[in-house]
């Protein structure tokens, strides 16, 4: 399904790449935010949240350099849309920030309402 027809794909390209172009910035950036995606993994396994398949599916997408892992989670083919669905950055970025991105998808979406009428 395009992300055009499904809202929450849109608000989860639209935060990784949010999260992505924060991580490309900075080094020291890209450590902390890997970290969170790490210690959400961590609580996935400890608290038996998910299965093995996806806890090494995860631990191999965090070792890639960053430009495979922004692929293989924002390329537009089923696997990176299938990753995006339960990704492990949640918590990388302040809760204020999310909801701005989230508003902005709104403005977006009405902005591109209006100009099909």
């Amino acid at each position: 399904m395009s992300p055009h027809h499904d809202p929450g794909d849109a608000f989860r390209i639209a935060l990784l790449t949010d999260i992505f172009d924060r991580m490309a910035r900075s080094p020291k950036e890209e450590a902390r935010i890997r970290a969170v995606a790490r210690a959400q993994l961590d609580l996935q396994r400890e608290e038996r949240l998910s299965g093995e398949g996806f806890q090494a599916l995860w631990e191999d997408l965090l070792s890639l350099p960053l430009q495979d892992l922004r692929e293989a989670l924002l390329g537009d083919h089923p696997e990176a849309a299938e990753n995006r669905h339960a990704h492990m950055f949640a918590g990388a970025i302040p809760a204020r920030e999310i909801n701005q991105i989230r508003a902005g998808l709104r403005s977006d979406t009405a902005a591109s309402r209006r100009q099909a009428t």
